[in-house]
């Protein structure tokens, strides 16, 4: 039993290594713009993939890319200390050289790298308050292209390499680096939210080995930022790539084996010779793969538990609860969205009874975002119940 007041800090590690803390951690990956902007009662510059992207490409445009990065955290920062969220991503500062996008009308812009020929096209759409990738030179191209990217991203490895060692992160506000658990970012790279997944998927099928270039290639930058971040003084690391739908995975297991799991491997091992936890995000139906991810990559922790697409936390807590620290599963589709207040304690209380004694269970979303469709008043009930009912040691 736990009397001390922890940090969240101290309170992530102890639940992260199986033991009992002073009350059930609570993790948000990202807050929409719609939810953060009710708690601050102005435009909060959080999430991802909505307005803010556009207010970010807006910022590269006026110069602004410090003043807009120095924003984005400090509204970060101030929703985790008033809400009580253990967890926080960290934000890299901008590159001194950053692509300045050329807007085509007020919604729509472009990245374009003369040097190298790429560039992609990116859509703001009012309506759904959403962004994303609608064009690009390897849609476009399709593999053809895809083996010239390729190709060039190979000869200027060196030259890549050195600029991902030179990245700098933003001054955080006093405290916070102390306080909060901080949360480096590692994956691999598939291409699943750009405008080429699909030219991604057909060299699968038809040029595999140019998959395995690619990712290889990505991979060692991706290795190249984790040291950055872990010189930075990251406390834990997770992905953000999602590998699975609701109707199941993007790509066979088989594929997932030969191209995707070992090379996770190396990022999670890298992860463990520096002392640091490795925390899987993906979205979607991962019961083809549990066993490869959680027992042979080895995670420490899997996010978001999609409950929409069939996860469920009870079969993972017998499973696999005391080998990984599940973090999610508080329905965000429809009880935070649209459930009574009763509703939500009662789901608070189901993610408690399942996973959270004897530590190793964060509480979340089934999402691991607070998205714009989430109700703030649900919110807000759940963060009550949480720390209410999520008090070690638990009673319910």
């Amino acid at each position: 039993m736990s009397t001390k007041q922890l940090t969240s800090k101290e309170r992530v590690l102890k639940t992260l290594r199986h033991e009992e803390p002073d009350r059930v951690p609570i993790g948000v990956l990202a807050f929409s713009s719609t939810v953060g902007s009710k708690i601050l009662g102005r435009l909060s510059y959080t999430g991802y993939r909505n307005l803010i992207h556009k207010k970010g490409a807006e910022a590269l445009v006026k110069g602004k890319g410090d003043q807009f990065i120095q924003r984005k955290m400090r509204d970060r920062v101030e929703l985790n200390r008033k809400l009580g969220i253990d967890t926080l991503l960290l934000i890299p500062a901008p590159s001194k050289d950053s692509i300045i996008p050329k807007f085509i009308d007020s919604n729509t812009w472009i990245y374009a790298n003369e040097a190298t020929g790429e560039w992609r096209k990116i859509k703001y759409s009012p309506e759904s308050g959403m962004c994303a990738e609608r064009d690009s030179n390897i849609k476009k191209g399709r593999l053809d292209e895809f083996r010239r990217v390729t190709l060039l991203l190979e000869k200027r490895k060196s030259e890549v390499l050195n600029k991902v060692r030179e990245t700098e992160f933003s001054k955080y506000p006093d405290g916070i680096i102390e306080e909060s658990f901080i949360l480096g970012m590692a994956d691999i790279r598939i291409p699943f939210e750009t405008s080429w997944f699909d030219v991604f998927l057909e060299a699968i099928l038809l040029e595999p080995n140019l998959v395995e270039r690619y990712l290889d290639i990505r991979l060692e930058i991706t290795l190249a930022s984790l040291k950055r971040q872990i010189e930075f003084g990251i406390d834990g690391v997770t992905g953000g790539v999602d590998f699975a739908y609701n109707k199941g995975l993007m790509f066979s297991p088989t594929h997932f084996h030969k191209l995707i799991s070992p090379r996770l491997k190396v990022i999670v091992d890298e992860c463990h010779r520096n002392g640091l936890f490795y925390i899987k995000h993906t979205d979607g139906d991962i019961r083809a793969i549990e066993r490869d991810l959680f027992l042979e990559v080895g995670v420490d922790g899997y996010n978001p538990i999609d409950i929409s697409a069939g996860m469920d936390l009870e079969d993972l807590k017998n499973k696999y609860g005391q080998k990984i620290t599940l973090w999610g599963n508080v329905d965000d589709r429809y009880i935070l969205a649209k459930g009574s207040r009763e509703e939500v304690i009662e789901e608070v209380k189901r993610c408690l009874i399942t996973a959270a004694k004897g530590g190793g269970y964060i509480l979340g979303t089934s999402s691991g975002d607070i998205h714009s469709g989430v109700s703030l008043d649900n919110f807000l009930v759940m963060l009550e119940a949480a720390k209410k009912y999520g008090t070690y040691p638990i009673k319910l």
